[in-house]
């Protein structure tokens, strides 16, 4: 069965009522991101618990933003999925592409800039 994690004024809330999913849990995106993790924690915590739901078996996003999120989730509920780290270097173009050089792959010519004195270094 299919439970959803979302803001509270989500069109898929509106899934539940059309038998598409089981259980529409609304979180508020608006709050900082370790009250979000513990709001979301909370509600896969309690699947199980209202005879609509079975435990997590778990846990998926099509938001990329919340790709974190998730990794957060299945490492701290043991569940399937990629680790915070992998999603953090997967996220960054610069880990992705010193992870992929360092694994021998061939990879762009690339040089990561933080001051303007380093334009001029990565343009040679």
């Amino acid at each position: 069965k299919v439970a959803i994690i979302e803001h509270p004024d989500s069109w898929s809330a509106s899934l539940v009522g059309d038998g598409v999913i089981a259980k529409f849990m609304p979180v508020d995106m608006a709050l900082s991101s370790e009250q979000v993790y513990e709001a979301a924690l909370a509600h896969v915590r309690s699947l199980g618990q209202d005879g609509l739901t079975g435990p997590a078996d778990g846990i998926a996003t099509f938001v990329e933003l919340s790709v974190p999120l998730v990794a957060r989730l299945c490492e701290t509920l043991g569940l399937p999925g990629h680790t915070p780290a992998a999603v953090d270097s997967a996220r960054n173009k610069h880990a992705t592409r010193a992870a992929l050089k360092a694994a021998g792959l061939p990879t762009p010519k690339n040089y990561l800039i933080r001051t303007t004195e380093e334009v001029s270094l990565a343009g040679e």
